[in-house]
């Protein structure tokens, strides 16, 4: 059964609204009018008309938001997979975006940032218990230890790489 013309405009309206607030991918989208009720034939409607005037993009979300969080908060390739992933990404989508979007920047020199702008003005520790506090919160970012140990010793150059994390010791 085709959906009423009307309910399908009532959707597209709530649907531009919620782009005017910000881009957002076909699977936000999606959700968002199932929460207001409309149903899946209605949604779909409204989605490949957006997709056709290049109002949803889910690339082109997804390329500007892993841009906009590396610049605002520092972060590796696996938590950004993770948020993209969260957005509604597709796999191979979000593949191609973290190619593009580190093939721009130096993922030491963003855990180094990030290191830098935990620790402040002050040191880093020389306690083992203490450094692998910094090892432990860089992992969570999503950075490999590779990368956190090259930043580490980039902020801290007196301190080996190899102290600073350990193949027994886990994050």
């Amino acid at each position: 059964m085709e959906p009423d013309a009307q309910t399908v405009d009532r959707a597209k309206q709530q649907a531009y609204r919620s782009l005017a607030y910000r881009s957002q991918t076909r699977r936000e989208l999606r959700d968002r009018l199932q929460r207001q009720g409309y149903s899946i034939e209605v949604i779909d409607n409204v989605l490949r008309d957006l997709e056709a005037a290049g109002y949803v993009d889910d690339n082109k979300v997804a390329l500007n938001w892993a841009r906009y969080r590396l610049q605002n908060k520092p972060m590796g390739r696996r938590r950004l997979a993770w948020e993209l992933q969260q957005r509604g990404v597709p796999s191979a989508s979000v593949e191609a975006v973290l190619r593009e979007v580190y093939g721009e920047v130096d993922e030491v020199s963003l855990a180094e940032q990030a290191t830098r702008k935990r620790l402040g003005s002050s040191e880093l520790p020389s306690s083992p218990r203490e450094r692998q506090r910094y090892v432990r919160y860089l992992f969570n970012l999503g950075f490999d230890t590779d990368i956190i140990a090259a930043a580490l010793a980039a902020v801290s150059p007196s301190m080996a790489a190899l102290d600073v994390v350990s193949d027994d010791d886990p994050c």
